[in-house]
């Protein structure tokens, strides 16, 4: 403690030579004569924080801080608060704690908000939250799983449907898959659901109370794959076979600690420190931030189930807490592409015309600030626009859907590869009269005899859908003409992309007065996007109730969690499928990365009305999308070696905007 202590009055007397030194400097800086100085707005500046060391953040890295902590002997030290990261970061960012734990990356607007209020904080690693997909060591199907793959073994919409290793891959042998996860509420769980595709995890996986009972069956059962951490695969030993990934199209790499940091395996999160860098002055705070950043820790990080970090890391560790590093060293990576200011080229899209609106108003958007960047966009359907990616004739296709295996295998033949981008789920509800209990709940079958156009002018009163319902007369309201949650609706409730009937009551394209229509009459039915259904229920719009809906597994209620976990059967993705050749050009770059910027988040809802992407997820997003763009760079290099230099001069040029030499 004594040491600890020198090494604070130390650290205390550089600061203030350093500041004594700074102030000498700027006294005999000269004015030029006749020039006034210079008065610079002074920042914001921040209290001092007094008192206890607090701390306050992620619940995943609460415990595993406490025990650090109470390693360290630093005695001033309270228990983590685990608010979660969010408020862990406002808590920070307001003066309120000195320690945020962290499970992500700032935000854009949180790091504003530590700037507007004086918080000059140091963002430090503590350790890897890292996924490890397990095999029977015995089992003969493909041990490097792509993303692909992934997706087709844990998404949703693999519920039911792929079951065997031969539909994963069919060079895969006959056997029955067998998928075991971890609890939903388990912090394994939720990192497996944000590295598969999609919103949720597949229904039909097998749940199980602890990891040590998932090692144990994957050992068993040769079909089997599970999902446990990194370090309680690697205590298994011989009795499971760790899986290897090819996240990036180009490798397989295996699940280590130098992997990960290197980013080339994927399956892991950050856990992060932001320190105040003010309560530095704090008694212990030093010393215990050094301890728990430093390779000293890693025994006890390694006890919690998390993956030490790398020598480099902790080097990064220590060069930022004596000064010497940016504050933000770890995820500067995330913001490092810049659009240049005077990019120019063109883009070409084509595809699903469900995606249209948005896209057309994220163009329109980009097109007023970079003019230089010309579009050719056509939303001639999701077939013309694989075909045409296929060929390649284009640089983004737009899609519902990943690329059939049909498609798939023609792009694979004229050796086209492509970049899948989530954007999240289109959602369409039906919204009905709060005073008909037998519309609280609607069948497919229901659904498409109440909406389809084969039932134009002969199906008008409700025991006419099904016998069981009143001899109500139906009042049927629809969005206008066009409207692409009609097509969504008929497409899932039929199976086929019909149109809708034409001899509705009403129509109006406004949600809020569809709602109240159907809300004033008994047998009012309508539908809507669930964006639109928020802005209804925001109104305050009163008698009118959400229909569930049963595809065949029960009523299902639309909500954040069944729309998330796909179980609610309305619904449909939205994805751009980007030829990767195309990831190298600078007009490419800059629109895919102006889409993810966080200023214009809020279009995937508000135009494209997409749900299940969250903010939080768009540091993650990005770092996937440059390394996207250095992966195709490298390969455009490794495939014209004569002019290397030229095309990686140029390529710098473009992503950093300054000039090539």
């Amino acid at each position: 403690m004594r040491i600890f202590q020198r090494r604070a009055a130390l650290l205390a007397l550089l600061a203030l030579l350093l500041t004594v030194s700074a102030a000498a400097a700027q006294e005999v800086t000269p004015t030029p004569t006749g020039t006034p100085a210079p008065t610079a707005a002074p920042a914001p500046t921040a209290a001092v924080p007094t008192g206890p060391i607090t701390v306050s953040g992620s619940a995943l890295l609460a415990p595993l801080f406490d025990a650090l902590a109470a390693a360290s002997g630093i005695a001033e030290t309270v228990a983590a608060d685990p608010v979660g990261s969010t408020q862990g970061f406002a808590r920070l960012c307001s003066g309120q704690a000195d320690i945020a734990l962290a499970s992500r990356s700032i935000t854009l607007d949180e790091d504003t908000a530590c700037q507007t209020a004086g918080v000059n904080y140091l963002e430090l690693l503590l350790a890897y939250n890292v996924l490890a997909f397990i095999g029977n060591p015995q089992a003969a199907y493909n041990q490097c799983l792509t993303t692909d793959a992934l997706a087709s073994v844990f998404a949703p919409s693999a519920s039911g449907l792929i079951t065997n290793w031969n539909q994963v891959n069919t060079a895969n042998p006959d056997l029955p898959l067998s998928v075991l996860v971890t609890a939903p509420d388990s912090a394994t769980y939720r990192l497996l659901d944000r590295v598969v595709i999609g919103d949720g995890i597949r229904s039909d996986a097998t749940s199980l109370p602890t990891e040590a009972e998932i090692i144990a069956q994957v050992g068993a059962t040769p079909g089997a794959i599970g999902v446990v951490t990194l370090p309680t695969a690697q205590a298994a030993g011989a009795s499971v076979r760790i899986l290897q990934l090819n996240s990036t199209g180009n490798a397989c790499v295996d699940a280590t600690a130098d992997n990960v940091v290197n980013l080339t395996y994927s399956a892991n999160e950050r856990l992060l420190l932001y320190v105040n860098r003010a309560s530095l002055s704090k008694a212990g705070l030093t010393e215990l931030v050094t301890f728990a950043t430093s390779e000293v820790s890693a025994t006890i990080i390694a006890s919690a189930g998390f993956v030490a970090p790398t020598t480099s890391v902790y080097e990064t560790n220590r060069a930022a807490l004596t000064g010497e590093g940016d504050g933000r060293q770890f995820t500067d990576d995330l913001t490092t592409f810049q659009i240049p200011a005077g990019v120019s080229g063109a883009v070409t899209i084509a595809g699903s015309t469900n995606l249209f609106g948005f896209v057309n108003t994220l163009q329109t958007a980009f097109t007023a600030t970079y003019p230089g960047v010309t579009f050719t966009v056509n939303a001639n359907g999701q077939a013309d626009g694989f075909r045409r990616l296929c060929n390649g004739e284009i640089d983004i296709a737009l899609s519902t859907q990943e690329l059939p295996a049909d498609i798939a295998t023609t792009c694979a033949n004229n050796n086209i590869a492509t970049y899948n981008l989530y954007l999240g789920r289109q959602v369409v509800v039906l919204v009905a009269n709060a005073n008909s209990p037998y519309l609280a709940c609607l069948t497919n079958q229901q659904i498409t005899t109440i909406w389809g156009v084969g039932s134009t002018d002969t199906v008008t009163t409700w025991n006419q859908v099904d016998a069981s319902f009143p001899a109500q007369n139906m009042i049927l309201v629809s969005p206008d003409t066009g409207n692409p949650y009609s097509d969504l609706l008929i497409l899932r409730a039929a199976g086929a992309n019909t149109p809708v009937r034409q001899d509705v009551a009403e129509s109006n394209r406004d949600a809020r007065y569809r709602a109240a229509a159907v809300a004033n009459v008994e047998g009012g039915l309508t539908y809507m996007s669930w964006e639109e259904y928020q802005e209804v229920l925001a109104s305050g719009q009163a008698n009118m109730q959400l229909v569930s809906v049963n595809a065949g597994t029960g009523c299902i209620a639309p909500s954040d969690q069944t729309i998330s976990d796909n179980t609610y059967p309305l619904t449909r993705d939205g994805r751009l499928l980007v030829r990767t050749t195309a990831l190298t050009n600078i007009a490419v770059q800059s629109f895919l990365w102006y889409m993810l910027a966080d200023e214009n988040f809020a279009l995937l809802a508000t135009n494209g009305a997409f749900v299940g992407v969250t903010e939080e997820q768009l540091p993650d997003l990005r770092l996937g999308l440059e390394q996207a763009f250095t992966q195709a760079q490298e390969a455009a290099a490794a495939a014209t070696p004569e002019v290397t230099a030229e095309a990686t001069a140029e390529a710098t040029a473009a992503v950093t905007g300054t000039p090539a030499p």
